[in-house]
């Protein structure tokens, strides 16, 4: 299903086109080292990779809001 962009996969997350990586294309990357994983699967990869990233940017910002404040 796509909108605005957006592409949501069936386990209900929504990934943003411009990052490139598709469930077909995780598949293929992992079997180059050899972990052989499905689309569903890669899916999830996908959808955890995403939320650490999205979780990460988020705490950098905040720890920087703070660190601009206190100077």
């Amino acid at each position: 299903m796509k909108k605005n962009n957006m592409v949501k996969i069936e386990s209900g997350f929504e990934y943003k086109n411009h990052y490139h990586f598709t469930p077909p294309m995780a598949v293929a990357i992992l079997a180059k080292d050899g972990l052989i994983v499905s689309e569903e699967q890669a899916e999830r990869i996908l959808a955890f990779v995403y939320n650490i990233a999205e979780i990460t940017v988020d705490q950098y910002l905040n720890t920087n809001k703070i660190e601009e404040y206190a100077t």
